[in-house]
Protein backbone atom coordinates (compact mmCIF):
# COMPACT_ATOMS: atom_id res chain seq x y z
CA UNK A 1 0.00 0.00 0.00
CA UNK A 2 1.01 3.06 -1.05
CA UNK A 3 1.66 6.03 1.85
CA UNK A 4 -0.46 8.82 2.04
CA UNK A 5 1.32 11.71 0.05
CA UNK A 6 -0.70 14.54 2.29
CA UNK A 7 0.39 12.42 5.53
CA UNK A 8 3.82 12.81 4.25
CA UNK A 9 3.82 16.57 3.73
CA UNK A 10 2.32 16.96 6.80
CA UNK A 11 5.40 15.12 8.34
CA UNK A 12 7.61 16.52 6.28
CA UNK A 13 6.09 20.54 7.36
CA UNK A 14 6.66 19.26 11.21
CA UNK A 15 9.97 18.61 10.76
CA UNK A 16 10.70 21.86 8.91
CA UNK A 17 9.03 23.88 12.08
CA UNK A 18 10.79 25.05 14.71
CA UNK A 19 11.79 23.65 17.50
CA UNK A 20 12.17 24.60 21.51
CA UNK A 21 12.88 28.18 22.08
CA UNK A 22 12.67 31.10 19.50
CA UNK A 23 16.72 32.41 19.69
CA UNK A 24 16.38 36.21 19.57
CA UNK A 25 18.88 38.83 18.22
CA UNK A 26 19.20 42.97 18.25
CA UNK A 27 21.42 43.49 15.65
CA UNK A 28 22.22 41.96 12.19
CA UNK A 29 25.44 40.85 13.55
CA UNK A 30 24.09 39.05 16.54
CA UNK A 31 21.81 37.57 14.21
CA UNK A 32 23.96 36.30 11.60
CA UNK A 33 26.32 34.65 14.49
CA UNK A 34 23.24 32.51 15.71
CA UNK A 35 22.30 31.47 12.79
CA UNK A 36 25.58 30.61 11.81
CA UNK A 37 25.72 28.17 15.16
CA UNK A 38 22.77 26.82 15.51
CA UNK A 39 20.80 24.36 14.02
CA UNK A 40 18.24 25.21 11.25
CA UNK A 41 15.33 23.60 13.17
CA UNK A 42 16.12 26.42 16.07
CA UNK A 43 14.24 29.64 14.66
CA UNK A 44 16.06 33.01 14.99
CA UNK A 45 14.64 36.43 15.11
CA UNK A 46 15.92 39.67 15.04
CA UNK A 47 14.51 42.63 16.56
CA UNK A 48 16.55 45.48 16.24
CA UNK A 49 18.51 47.27 19.14
CA UNK A 50 15.79 48.39 21.55
CA UNK A 51 13.55 45.68 19.91
CA UNK A 52 12.78 48.69 17.77
CA UNK A 53 12.12 46.51 14.79
CA UNK A 54 9.73 44.08 16.48
CA UNK A 55 6.25 43.90 14.98
CA UNK A 56 4.42 41.38 16.94
CA UNK A 57 4.46 39.98 20.54
CA UNK A 58 7.82 37.93 21.59
CA UNK A 59 7.45 34.12 21.08
CA UNK A 60 6.10 31.91 23.76
CA UNK A 61 9.74 30.35 25.28
CA UNK A 62 12.67 32.71 23.82
CA UNK A 63 16.27 33.19 24.48
CA UNK A 64 17.65 36.34 23.69
CA UNK A 65 21.62 36.03 22.09
CA UNK A 66 24.08 38.81 22.11
CA UNK A 67 26.14 41.29 23.55
CA UNK A 68 26.00 43.41 26.81
CA UNK A 69 27.78 46.43 28.15
CA UNK A 70 29.43 45.62 31.57
CA UNK A 71 28.38 48.01 34.31
CA UNK A 72 31.19 46.59 37.00
CA UNK A 73 35.04 46.90 36.55
CA UNK A 74 35.48 43.27 37.36
CA UNK A 75 33.75 42.48 34.18
CA UNK A 76 36.15 42.13 31.09
CA UNK A 77 35.37 41.80 27.31
CA UNK A 78 34.55 37.95 26.84
CA UNK A 79 32.70 37.07 30.50
CA UNK A 80 29.77 35.54 30.01
CA UNK A 81 26.70 36.46 31.65
CA UNK A 82 23.35 34.56 32.53
CA UNK A 83 21.23 36.25 35.00
CA UNK A 84 18.97 34.95 37.01
CA UNK A 85 16.47 38.10 36.43
CA UNK A 86 16.56 41.16 34.31
CA UNK A 87 15.85 44.37 35.52
CA UNK A 88 14.20 48.02 34.60
CA UNK A 89 14.91 51.34 34.82
CA UNK A 90 11.66 51.74 36.38
CA UNK A 91 13.08 49.48 39.50
CA UNK A 92 10.51 46.64 38.06
CA UNK A 93 12.25 43.19 38.03
CA UNK A 94 11.47 40.61 35.78
CA UNK A 95 13.23 36.90 36.49
CA UNK A 96 14.15 34.72 33.89
CA UNK A 97 12.95 31.18 33.54
CA UNK A 98 14.78 29.42 35.77
CA UNK A 99 14.62 25.44 33.60
CA UNK A 100 16.48 27.76 30.36
CA UNK A 101 18.90 29.91 33.10
CA UNK A 102 19.91 26.13 34.28
CA UNK A 103 20.19 24.89 30.87
CA UNK A 104 22.46 27.84 29.55
CA UNK A 105 24.19 28.04 32.99
CA UNK A 106 25.40 24.18 32.29
CA UNK A 107 26.45 24.72 29.11
CA UNK A 108 28.42 27.21 29.38
CA UNK A 109 30.17 25.56 32.01
CA UNK A 110 30.44 22.90 29.76
CA UNK A 111 32.22 24.79 26.98
CA UNK A 112 34.75 26.34 29.76
CA UNK A 113 33.27 29.64 30.41
CA UNK A 114 32.38 30.09 34.04
CA UNK A 115 29.11 32.59 33.98
CA UNK A 116 27.99 35.45 35.66
CA UNK A 117 25.09 35.13 37.23
CA UNK A 118 24.43 38.44 38.23
CA UNK A 119 21.40 40.59 37.37
CA UNK A 120 21.19 42.38 34.15
CA UNK A 121 19.70 45.68 33.12
CA UNK A 122 17.73 46.63 30.25
CA UNK A 123 18.42 50.41 29.62
CA UNK A 124 16.34 52.46 26.44
CA UNK A 125 19.43 54.07 25.80
CA UNK A 126 23.42 52.73 25.35
CA UNK A 127 25.07 53.08 29.23
CA UNK A 128 28.58 54.76 28.89
CA UNK A 129 30.52 56.63 31.26
CA UNK A 130 29.76 57.71 34.91
CA UNK A 131 26.48 55.87 34.14
CA UNK A 132 27.73 52.61 34.26
CA UNK A 133 28.82 52.97 37.94
CA UNK A 134 25.32 54.87 38.76
CA UNK A 135 24.15 51.41 37.66
CA UNK A 136 26.16 49.45 39.34
CA UNK A 137 25.48 50.82 42.69
CA UNK A 138 22.23 49.57 42.04
CA UNK A 139 23.38 45.69 41.79
CA UNK A 140 23.69 45.26 37.80
CA UNK A 141 26.53 43.50 35.88
CA UNK A 142 26.24 44.75 32.93
CA UNK A 143 23.15 46.13 30.59
CA UNK A 144 21.63 45.63 27.60
CA UNK A 145 18.41 46.98 25.41
CA UNK A 146 16.08 44.47 25.01
CA UNK A 147 15.66 41.44 27.74
CA UNK A 148 13.80 43.02 30.05
CA UNK A 149 10.95 44.57 27.63
CA UNK A 150 10.90 40.88 25.94
CA UNK A 151 9.95 40.05 29.55
CA UNK A 152 7.30 41.96 30.07
CA UNK A 153 5.50 40.23 27.34
CA UNK A 154 6.93 37.26 27.65
CA UNK A 155 7.71 35.87 31.13
CA UNK A 156 9.33 32.22 29.64
CA UNK A 157 12.61 33.34 28.38
CA UNK A 158 16.18 33.69 29.62
CA UNK A 159 19.39 35.85 27.88
CA UNK A 160 23.12 34.92 27.18
CA UNK A 161 25.30 37.86 27.07
CA UNK A 162 28.50 38.30 26.44
CA UNK A 163 30.68 41.67 27.77
CA UNK A 164 31.53 43.49 24.76
CA UNK A 165 32.24 47.00 26.14
CA UNK A 166 33.14 48.17 30.07
CA UNK A 167 34.00 50.85 31.76
CA UNK A 168 37.76 50.88 30.40
CA UNK A 169 36.68 50.48 27.03
CA UNK A 170 33.76 52.56 27.03
CA UNK A 171 32.04 53.46 23.90
CA UNK A 172 30.08 56.71 22.71
CA UNK A 173 26.62 56.92 22.90
CA UNK A 174 26.35 57.69 19.11
CA UNK A 175 26.47 53.87 18.53
CA UNK A 176 23.25 53.60 18.87
CA UNK A 177 22.78 54.50 15.51
CA UNK A 178 25.93 52.97 13.52
CA UNK A 179 25.61 54.31 10.35
CA UNK A 180 25.60 57.58 12.10
CA UNK A 181 28.58 56.87 13.80
CA UNK A 182 29.97 55.45 10.95
CA UNK A 183 30.80 59.11 9.31
CA UNK A 184 32.41 60.47 12.42
CA UNK A 185 36.06 59.97 12.48
CA UNK A 186 36.65 60.63 16.02
CA UNK A 187 34.57 57.25 16.42
CA UNK A 188 37.01 55.20 13.68
CA UNK A 189 39.49 53.76 16.74
CA UNK A 190 36.15 52.72 18.31
CA UNK A 191 34.85 51.20 15.06
CA UNK A 192 38.37 48.87 14.93
CA UNK A 193 37.63 47.88 18.33
CA UNK A 194 34.06 46.54 17.87
CA UNK A 195 35.38 44.98 14.68
CA UNK A 196 38.10 43.05 16.20
CA UNK A 197 35.51 41.62 19.02
CA UNK A 198 32.03 41.61 18.43
CA UNK A 199 31.59 39.07 16.34
CA UNK A 200 33.75 36.78 18.36
CA UNK A 201 31.88 37.05 21.21
CA UNK A 202 28.63 37.43 19.37
CA UNK A 203 29.25 33.39 18.10
CA UNK A 204 30.75 32.65 21.95
CA UNK A 205 27.04 33.72 23.02
CA UNK A 206 25.40 32.02 19.91
CA UNK A 207 27.49 28.81 20.93
CA UNK A 208 26.02 28.53 24.96
CA UNK A 209 22.74 28.61 23.40
CA UNK A 210 23.10 25.97 21.22
CA UNK A 211 24.90 23.35 23.76
CA UNK A 212 22.26 24.47 25.87
CA UNK A 213 19.20 23.48 23.04
CA UNK A 214 21.25 20.78 21.46
CA UNK A 215 23.32 19.13 24.56
CA UNK A 216 23.91 16.32 22.55
CA UNK A 217 26.48 17.88 19.89
CA UNK A 218 28.52 20.13 21.84
CA UNK A 219 31.51 17.34 22.90
CA UNK A 220 32.65 17.69 19.42
CA UNK A 221 32.86 21.19 19.33
CA UNK A 222 33.69 22.48 22.32
CA UNK A 223 36.53 25.00 22.36
CA UNK A 224 39.74 25.44 23.74
CA UNK A 225 40.07 26.79 27.11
Amino acid sequence: MWPDPHALAQSANRSRQPRGPTVIAATRLEAWAARAVLPRAVAVERIGIGGRARTRQPPAGFVACGLAGALSEQLRPGAVLIPAWVGLPSGERLPCHAPLVAALTTAARHLGWEPVLAPLLTAPRLVTGRARSRWEAWGFAAVDMETGWLLRHQPVGATVRVVLDTPHQDLSPRWEQPWQALGEPRLWRQLAWLGLHALPYALRAALVVRAALTPATTDSTRPER
